[in-house]
């Protein structure tokens, strides 16, 4: 099919390029014997283009391929060598993260014994203050519309009161 493609194209070209020759404009040996040689080429193109191309290929084919050919037992020794290499680096990296996340887990530590310390100053004025205020919370208590804030004061104190032990839990 491809020769008898180039067939008819190269037919064409040759009339094209002597009705161009016949009407007066120049023309070379170059454009009449192209489409020819062209044709010749595609007619031939095992023996003319693919031998000669696959010869010159395979010079520096062969050449690259047999520097770089290998055994099956130096493939398998060489992957295996691979496998502990990227073991190694895999080991390395956990480690190196470990390590960050220790530092990373030490200073969380750290933030954590501060906010706890914190929390225990708050917890120690704020039962300061409920314990001022506790007296006046009785003697309010008395009267019947302030009955619940006894029990109410009560609950607060142990609420506060439990913040330095829950955060020790959480800790």
């Amino acid at each position: 099919i491809a020769a008898v493609i180039a067939a008819i194209l190269a037919a064409m070209s040759v009339l094209k390029t002597s009705k161009d020759y016949v009407n007066g404009h120049g023309t070379d040996l170059w454009s009449l014997i192209r489409p020819l040689v062209l044709l010749l080429m595609t007619c031939q193109f095992n023996a003319l283009v693919l031998r000669p191309l696959d010869s010159m290929i395979n010079i520096f084919t062969r050449d690259i391929a047999s520097n770089v050919n290998i055994t099956t037992s130096e493939y398998i020794s060489k992957w295996g060598e691979n496998m502990l290499d990227m073991g190694e680096i895999a080991l390395e990296t956990n480690k190196q993260e470990y390590f960050e996340e220790l530092a990373i887990g030490g200073i969380l530590f750290l933030i954590v014994k501060i906010l706890l310390f914190v929390q225990q100053l708050l917890s120690s004025t704020y039962q300061m203050i409920n314990a001022l205020l506790g007296p006046f919370v009785i003697a309010l208590g008395i009267l019947p519309s302030f009955e619940n804030g006894i029990k109410n004061w009560i609950a607060r104190y142990v609420q506060i009161a439990m913040w330095v032990p829950i955060g020790y839990f959480m800790m």
